[in-house]
């Protein structure tokens, strides 16, 4: 998350604030080949959600992204993260493409090497 607010992951972030404290923030990812743009990161204080505040930042974001050389915006989310998929849609994006990631977790040494098979050598 850092790393993409302070711009060495991505290229932008664009923050909303209220009253100088920052209650909601995007980041963006250019691909000026493609003629692209991916958002990285979007975020909404938690006293701030369901008011708006990421469609605020969608639009804005959109606004900005009209100065650039930019014809795509594409987003990439976890399909049980259903605010963010209705804030997406709600906001005009369509689902291009579904697909799942499986990850494998180390939850506790001693537990990895008893699942472990053991093999002869």
């Amino acid at each position: 998350m850092e790393k993409s607010i302070l711009g060495s992951f991505d290229d932008y972030c664009l923050v909303l604030k209220m009253d100088g404290e920052i209650i909601g923030f995007v980041t963006i990812k250019e691909n000026l080949n493609d003629r692209e743009a991916r958002i990285g990161l979007l975020g909404v204080d938690l006293k701030h959600q369901s008011h708006g505040i990421g469609t605020k930042l969608l639009t804005e974001l959109k606004v900005f992204l009209e100065s650039r050389p930019i014809d795509q915006l594409l987003v990439s989310t976890q399909g049980r993260n259903y605010n963010a998929m209705n804030l997406y849609i709600k906001c005009g994006y369509r689902i291009q493409k579904m697909e799942s990631w499986y990850y494998w977790t180390r939850e506790s040494k001693e537990e990895v090497q008893m699942k472990l098979p053991s093999f002869p050598r």
